[in-house]
């Protein structure tokens, strides 16, 4: 059989695994002479990066660990050179499929684990400086590539800590040659390094740090690079950003600098331990360039993500519009660019999660089993509570209709999504979970009239997600007796509070929209005792619930005036009704304590003390196993608990 021409098998070997040209090796001594020269080295490194090609990333805990990022499935356990297994072995630095080693015995190792050829470096001892520094501070390291002379440099930055004030340090910064295998001092570093784990991150053949002027009296937050070419510092111009309660951070992303600004949420003087508020992400496209730098995204808290302190870029995955991140140094996520979207790392859950069909089996199994509950909390901002701990509320600030002023309404909430509506008159749906809109918001508006105290007028739109539309149906047939209220939402209608008339027929019922007709109807009530000064719906576990308030003292004031009690009512059965009885309201110390009798009807509070309420907003946790209370009292403030404890 006619051998293929030599050009066409080494265009064929260099696009394949280093795994299975170790191999090839074998095959012949032409071969092995072609796989271990260095002309043929360069174009497969040439061709991988081209190509993103036998892509993947090392893992390090106790061990070391290689994940290919081409399927993101399994971790290898590396078995490297120096020292023993779950010693903690440290990665320095990585460039080009060398990693650079560093063990509990201070060894330091050149090594690659493809081939498994390794170099330990030689030691150079750390020059302490003139004067008062008797105290090393951190030793930080960078790693990469100097392409003009063909070598591979190790910088090893020593700081001191001096003791003629707060602001009194030095330093020391020494390269390694891989090329003459020797260790060179060049000129000290001329600012103070921010992070003391803070390796050099290499982009354009430069090693870039997080730098202040001085230690504690000008923390002004700037960037250095030292260029590996030339051995020379220079600052790297940033983007304008805001400049206000945040940390920075540079890494690599595809060759790239990226600039990484942490707003955290609590206090600004924390380090990168303290909650994050969001992450914005800029890269600079043309190095050196401060107008090429672009925020390509922005990473908050959310359901999919959870809180974290920090998150950063690892790679971006083969199609480009991916990118691999670390949370915490805990977690890896897939943040896709274009949906907004954090996803599991898993490619073959990814379009299972995304399904139309999983979405709807994974909705009905969090209501069947009372799972993935929370409530949201509108107080200027927006906060998410997990129902299943009630211990932190976590701020949702990614929201669409956030802006300068940062105050939006919760309209209206129906299978995890939001309706919102801010200052500005901005309406969105929004899921806090994965960022998708879908379904439907009604907008009713209520016009006051001149020709009498009865006179009024209204209209009524609706907005479908799916044509991304507006479209204006007929009028409220009644008056709404809250402007402040929005529509309690379940079997598919909204309920609000109604009268015939503002003030001639005053008389409270309720009245549905459903969102399949988008027509109007009736609710029955039950018979409640016709002295109810004042009535709402809310939703408790899916039903309809009637509040009906009693006693106000002054019917001329509204709820927020003290009550005698409230009644509620649980539509057990849409279009049926049985009661929960609650007696008078009773708290001690802003507790209070619920009885509840599950498979009962009945819901009782103990009469300790009287408090005046103006509102209560009813929940369900599990299968009616527990109620959570939201009350307002007349202080204006709220109060959540959960009962029975």
């Amino acid at each position: 059989m006619a051998s293929l021409p030599w050009d066409i098998t080494v265009n064929i070997l260099c696009r394949l695994p280093v795994k299975d040209l170790l191999r090839y090796r074998s095959v012949s001594k032409p071969w092995r002479s072609l796989i271990d020269g260095p002309d043929f080295i360069k174009m497969h490194l040439n061709n991988s990066m081209e190509m993103s090609s036998n892509l993947g990333i090392v893992i390090r805990d106790c061990d070391l660990h290689w994940v290919d990022l081409g399927t993101l499935d399994s971790a290898v356990k590396l078995r490297h050179p120096i020292g023993k297994q779950g010693d903690g072995t440290e990665v320095l630095g990585s460039c080009h499929g060398l990693l650079v080693l560093l063990n509990i015995d201070d060894d330091v190792a050149l090594w690659n684990p493809s081939t498994r050829r390794y170099r330990k470096l030689p030691v150079s001892d750390i020059e302490f400086p003139p004067g008062n520094f008797p105290i090393v501070q951190f030793i930080v390291y960078g790693f990469g590539y100097d392409p003009i002379s063909d070598d591979y440099k190790l910088v090893r930055m020593v700081q001191f800590f001096g003791d003629d004030g707060e602001d009194s340090f030095d330093s020391e910064v020494k390269i390694y040659s891989a090329k003459s295998n020797t260790w060179k001092r060049i000129s000290d570093f001329p600012h103070y390094l921010r992070y003391k784990r803070g390796f050099g991150k290499l982009a354009n053949n430069a090693l870039h740090w997080v730098v202040s002027r001085k230690p504690l009296s000008d923390v002004s937050k700037l960037v250095f690079a030292l260029d590996l070419v030339t051995e020379e510092y220079w600052q790297v111009p940033l983007p304008d950003f805001r400049d206000e309660n945040l940390h920075i951070n540079v890494e690599a992303l595809g060759g790239s600098l990226c600039l990484l600004c942490n707003y955290v949420s609590d206090d600004p003087d924390a380090d990168w331990g303290s909650a994050s508020d969001h992450v914005d992400m800029w890269i600079m496209r043309e190095y050196g360039v401060k107008e090429s730098w672009t925020k390509f995204c922005t990473v908050v808290p959310s359901y999919v993500i959870g809180s974290f302190s920090y998150v950063f870029p690892i790679a971006y995955l083969k199609n480009g519009n991916q990118v691999l991140m670390n949370k915490n140094g805990e977690k890896f996520i897939v943040y896709d660019l274009e949906s907004e979207k954090a996803k599991s790392v898993s490619k073959r859950w990814l379009s299972l999660i995304d399904g139309p069909d999983f979405i709807k089996m994974h909705l009905n199994n969090s209501i069947e089993t009372s799972s993935n509950l929370g409530v949201v909390i509108s107080n200027l901002m927006l906060y998410w509570v997990d129902l299943d701990l009630l211990d932190s509320a976590v701020k949702l600030n990614h929201h669409p209709l956030r802006g300068d002023s940062d105050e939006s309404e919760v309209v209206g909430s129906c299978h995890e999504l939001l309706a919102l509506w801010n200052s500005d008159c901005d309406a969105a749906i929004w899921n806090p979970s994965t960022r998708s809109y879908d379904y439907k918001l009604v907008r009713i508006v209520l016009f006051f009239g001149d020709e009498g105290e009865d006179s009024f007028e209204s209209e009524v739109k609706i907005y479908s997600a799916k044509s991304n539309a507006w479209k204006r149906i007929s009028d409220l047939p009644y008056y709404l007796r809250f402007s402040c209220v929005h529509g309690a939402y379940t079997n598919n209608a909204l309920h609000w509070v109604v009268s015939r008339k503002p003030m001639s027929d005053p008389s409270n019922f309720v009245l549905a929209l459903d969102l399949m007709t988008e027509e109007y109807r009736e609710v029955l009530l039950p018979d409640c005792k016709d002295a109810v000064d004042f009535m709402n719906v809310e939703v408790l576990g899916g039903s309809l619930s009637l509040l009906c308030n009693y006693g106000v003292d002054n019917p001329e004031l509204d709820w927020q005036a003290a009550s005698d009690h409230f009644d509620l009512w649980v539509m057990k059965e849409y279009g049926s009704g049985s009661q929960v009885l609650m007696n008078k309201n009773a708290l001690l110390d802003l507790m209070m304590m619920v009885d509840l009798l599950v498979g009962s009807e009945e819901i009782k509070i103990a009469s300790r003390d009287d408090f005046p309420l103006s509102r209560i907003q009813t929940g369900v946790i599990g299968k009616l196993k527990k109620v959570y209370i939201t009350l307002e009292v007349d202080s204006g403030k709220g109060l959540a608990r959960t009962y029975p404890k």
